[in-house]
């Protein structure tokens, strides 16, 4: 004996995988705002924010992206809008605005700071978001690849160095510093 389908069947068969794709597209899962899953992102217009368990918005849609908390820095999570990137921490509060080009992790480069770039110039934050060497250097060298807590930077095709502090201590104006350097690059962030 043969069996068919009803169309009643049908619908429900639609109804039930529109529900299941619907709820997959909402939390993308290279973008879960939490591991501990007390949030997720939602998408209005194209736009990512987020939302707690409660329902209630601790992020207004206004982002293309929202990366994984603590990927960077402890209850915070890299945001992007309008192309540039910056950071929310847990309670939803714009800890960087999103202002830089890329940004690099914490404590690749110098403890507790994170090499940004904006308009194409480098620099560095630290872990509370405050800017500590302004983006201005088209270069940064690793510190303590010259001397001991000293980075040697590019300014206008000229060199210089910082200190582990931000400080110049020499200014960019000489055209060569002699030594073998390995300039810091930044890869893309989300």
């Amino acid at each position: 004996m043969k069996k068919t389908i009803n169309g009643l069947q049908v619908l429900l068969l639609i109804a039930l995988l529109s529900t299941v794709s619907f709820g997959q597209n909402n939390i993308n899962s290279e973008t879960s705002a939490d591991k501990n899953s007390e949030w997720s992102i939602i998408e209005k217009n194209g736009l990512k924010g987020i939302i707690n368990t409660e329902g209630e918005i601790i992020v207004k849609p206004e982002y293309e992206k929202i990366a994984k908390f603590g990927d960077y820095q402890t209850e915070w999570a890299l945001i992007q809008k309008d192309g540039l990137i910056g950071f929310i921490n847990i309670e939803g509060e714009v800890i960087v605005k999103p202002e830089y080009e890329k940004i690099a992790k914490f404590g690749d480069y110098q403890t507790d700071w994170a090499l940004i770039q904006k308009d194409g110039l480098i620099g560095f934050i630290n872990i509370e978001g405050e800017v500590i060497v302004k983006p201005e250097y088209e270069k940064i060298a690793k510190f303590g690849d010259y001397q001991t807590d000293w980075a040697l930077i590019q300014k206008d095709g000229l060199v210089g160095f910082i200190n582990i502090d931000g400080e110049v201590i020499v200014k960019p104006k000489y055209e060569k510093i002699d030594k073998n350097i390995e300039w810091v690059e930044i890869q893309k962030n989300i």
